[in-house]
């Protein structure tokens, strides 16, 4: 399937032992969908019957075996690598063109620190970090989500997929597994899921770290404006524009928390030029500056802000990294409705709670 971008969208898949990744993965690589998809992994293991199939690249020094490519019938490329990283991509795409990067990480792995590197990396290439997206076990959630890997999974996550829906009893049942997972995450889209089986279209070109792609901004908007705790993690170092302007009220409130991971959600009225600038600074000074070991963890950062002219800024930021960029018109969504709209500041991590919210207040005169 061509697509009009440039770069080739790159998604981290996530999730939980026994999730159901495998499954989506195998499915994806399968399946008769029209995407021309490169999935990754470190190890072929049980996602499909193709290790004694593909193709092995050797270390032309050693001799080891340093990767392995299979192309399946549907037109989708399977690649393991030993070290799974941005040059081993690079090096495979070279090798194959494709529409769609798909990056399955392992059951324990902490995805924000792949996010980062994906992120921040200058030589990206035709390659840009697109979405992480979670797929979590609905039959085992409840008893998994004390795992604080499954609660970083979780609130990192700018997708989530609840999978075996199939498998869960009642409807009270499911509302409750949804809150809880909507406590660690308010933001990003939850989408239900049996066996695995997903609308690609909905995973592809998320653009969630993309300023011209707001799929995910209506989610944030609708979120309650409360301080959730949760957990999550993400790192990024980028920086704000100096030219974007705030006015803003803030309103918080508090959810019970999970190893003290939290979520706040700052209510943010148009700003000034003078307001935005402040805003910055803010944010420079929040996740750049040492806090101790008290203060908070900031694992994500999300927002969107309008200013007193009427322009949109997206705010992403994972860890200590943050950008911020001009959002691009998007008919009939809840952004390019004017100077009246109001926007969001939304922060996950350790330690996050209401002093946060009155610093930021303080910060922006309000």
């Amino acid at each position: 399937m061509a697509t009009n971008q440039d770069e080739i969208p790159v998604t981290l898949l996530t999730g939980y032992l026994g999730a159901g990744k495998s499954t989506l993965v195998d499915y994806i690589l399968k399946a008769d969908h029209g995407y021309k998809v490169a999935v990754c992994m470190n190890d072929f293991g049980d996602t499909t019957d193709i290790e004694s199939r593909a193709l092995t690249i050797n270390d032309p020094v050693t001799g080891e075996q340093t990767s392995a490519f299979l192309t399946l019938p549907n037109g989708c490329l399977c690649c393991s690598f030993k070290d799974l990283g941005i040059a081993a991509v690079e090096d495979m795409v070279a090798r194959q063109p494709v529409d769609w990067v798909i990056i399955e990480l392992t059951g324990l792995a902490d995805p924000g620190p792949v996010a980062k590197s994906f992120w921040t990396n200058e030589e990206m290439g035709d390659l840009e970090l697109d979405a992480v997206v979670c797929v979590i076990d609905g039959r085992n959630v409840l008893k998994q989500i004390s795992e604080p890997t499954l609660q970083r999974q979780i609130a990192l996550a700018d997708l989530l997929l609840l999978n075996k829906t199939d498998l869960i009893t009642s409807s009270s049942d499911l509302t409750t597994i949804e809150s809880r997972i909507r406590s660690l995450n308010p933001s990003a889209p939850l989408r239900r899921t049996e066996r695995s089986r997903a609308d690609l279209s909905s995973l592809f070109r998320v653009g969630a770290y993309s300023g011209g792609a707001q799929r995910g901004i209506g989610t944030l908007l609708d979120s309650s404006s409360t301080d959730n705790h949760n957990n999550q993690t993400h790192e990024h170092d980028h920086q704000h524009d100096e030219n974007c302007s705030h006015d803003h009220q803030i309103s918080h409130h508090h959810k019970p928390h999970y190893d003290g991971i939290t979520t706040i959600s700052i209510s943010l009225p148009p700003l000034s030029p003078d307001k935005f600038k402040a805003l910055n600074t803010f944010l420079q000074d929040t996740l750049w500056e040492p806090h101790g070991p008290h203060g908070p963890e900031i694992l994500r950062t999300k927002g969107l802000v309008v200013t007193t002219q009427g322009e949109e800024w997206i705010i992403q930021g994972v860890a200590d990294l943050f950008e911020v960029t001009r959002a691009a018109p998007a008919p009939n969504s809840k952004t390019g409705v004017g100077k009246d709209q109001e926007g969001k500041l939304v922060f996950i991590g350790k330690g996050v709670g209401p002093e946060l919210a009155r610093a930021c207040r303080h910060a922006l005169g309000l």
